[in-house]
């Protein structure tokens, strides 16, 4: 029986191909690819999200600046409407960038057809949580989600940890740990 996800939530595995930065003193920046594997945008956008993904609903997706136009892309691949910038993060700690050093990574919230039914308003934009490990995300936006929309199927894509309430599929996360995503979701569709 397949379920169909009324909240998605990504944090893709977003490929960056410029240099790499040489920092004061002459130590290079990392990257996400030293971290975990990325994916082309080709292959982002070919997931078959059509799989899980309802008549309605919402799909919340992670993002960094540079990365802005790659994820409205990805958004519309996906089948889903651009609506707004729902959280933004204040890691608390600058990572360099090439025109100002970055601090901030954005969710943005798509919609398709209708959204959940809606149990709060007011939700804070800001989330100003210090990083911790690489791509690690705040549960404050997960946790955000639960309090605003009714209790619909949630999914987390590109999980790292296992959450209540939620379905995680991630090769890094342990119920699902080197699982190929669209294999995931073809199954699951």
């Amino acid at each position: 029986m397949s379920v169909e996800y009324s909240i998605i939530i990504a944090d893709p595995p977003w490929p960056y191909t410029s240099d790499r930065m040489v920092l004061q003193g002459g130590t290079v920046a990392e990257g996400a690819s030293d971290h975990y594997s990325t994916m082309s945008m080709a292959d982002l956008c070919a997931l078959p999200i059509s799989h899980v993904r309802p008549r309605n609903g919402l799909l919340y997706l992670w993002t960094t600046g540079p990365k802005m136009a790659e994820a409205l892309e990805l958004m519309r691949a996906w089948g889903y409407k651009y609506s707004t910038i729902a959280y933004v993060w204040d890691k608390g700690h600058s990572n360099p960038g090439y025109y100002t050093c970055s601090v901030t990574e954005f969710v943005l919230v798509g919609k398709r057809g209708k959204a959940p039914r809606r149990l709060l308003t007011n939700e804070r934009q800001l989330i100003s949580e210090r990083r911790r490990r690489h791509s690690q995300k705040p549960e404050a936006v997960q946790d955000s989600i639960d309090r605003m929309w009714e209790d619909v199927p949630r999914l987390e894509l590109f999980a790292r940890r296992d959450r209540p309430g939620w379905t995680c599929v991630g090769n890094e996360c342990p119920s699902t740990e080197g699982i190929d995503i669209a294999d995931w979701l073809r199954k699951a569709g």
